[in-house]
């Protein structure tokens, strides 16, 4: 693991990385069969005697890293002094601001507030709603795929910019047309935009960050993919309970959109600097 996440080549990195999507893709579809078949305290013991066995599964450290040195109580310490190299140095605060539209204004939104508006725009349809997230997932995939040919490219600054604004339009257009096949299908879209931040995000900073700092600056990465969606989440939970969860939706798309357009500007006289990258 830690062979692939220091290394150069920006393959590697794309796969970990797209091996998070796995979870939130097949999960919801999961609990939404065994919700309709056994129940929802059924359903939920499922989940948790798969997550349970999956801890159990995993293998042992082998003391490789105690033995290079490493310090587990140091933990927060590294993360912090990653976050503070990140904000020491422009381009690496400039490549993680990236990331910050699709998982501020999509990520964490979608991930909250969605079922909510699924549950009152398709009473009755479970198996649909997990469908959608379904859909969410395999379009997050072939982002992330996709995006290995473009990952060590000049203007992959501005790709990222492109996915995150097709992301945002496509959350204001499902919210727009509420059918069955129009939001699976935009969903899937705004998979594919979540996926190309996902993937390049992380690869961009590896070619900046010092060799000294790399781990360091990895696991503030990791903080700001989790952070930063539960902030969005809780930001569009507060406005659905203000309203309902579609107007809610709604505002925070425009909002990326609104963010992501002013990126987009502000990353033109940086071109050359990213191809110089």
């Amino acid at each position: 693991m830690v062979a692939l996440v220091t290394s150069r080549t920006a393959t590697p990195t794309i796969i970990l990385s797209m091996m998070t999507v796995f979870g939130f893709t097949f999960g919801p579809l999961l609990y939404a069969v065994g919700r309709v078949q056994f129940g929802d305290f059924a359903a939920m013991m499922i989940v948790a005697a798969i997550l349970l066995l999956s801890a159990l599964s995993l293998p042992q450290p082998d003391g490789q890293h105690e033995a290079s040195g490493g310090d587990r109580s140091g933990a927060m310490r590294g993360i912090l002094d990653g976050v503070a190299h990140i904000f020491s140095n422009r381009s690496l605060w400039q490549a993680l601001l990236l990331g910050i539209v699709p998982t501020l204004f999509v990520l964490g939104p979608v991930q909250s507030v969605m079922p909510q508006m699924l549950a009152s725009a398709f009473p009755g349809k479970e198996i649909f709603r997990g469908l959608v997230f379904v859909a969410l997932g395999l379009g997050t995939l072939v982002g992330g795929i996709v995006s290995t040919r473009f990952a060590q490219s000049p203007s992959r600054q501005s790709l990222v910019i492109n996915a995150s604004l097709l992301a945002c339009a496509a959350i204001v257009a499902a919210t727009s047309f509420l059918s069955q096949v129009s939001v699976l299908v935009l969903i899937f879209i705004c998979g594919i935009g979540l996926g190309v931040p996902h993937a390049i995000v992380p690869v961009i900073l590896q070619d900046r960050v010092d060799n000294s700092m790399r781990a360091r600056t990895m696991a503030a990465l990791t903080l700001k993919l989790t952070g930063v969606p539960a902030i969005g989440a809780a930001l569009c939970g507060i406005l659905a309970s203000a309203s309902d969860a579609r107007f809610a939706l709604l505002v925070l798309g425009c909002c990326g959109l609104a963010t992501g357009l002013l990126l987009a500007r502000f990353d033109r006289p940086s071109q050359s600097a990213s191809a110089i990258d």
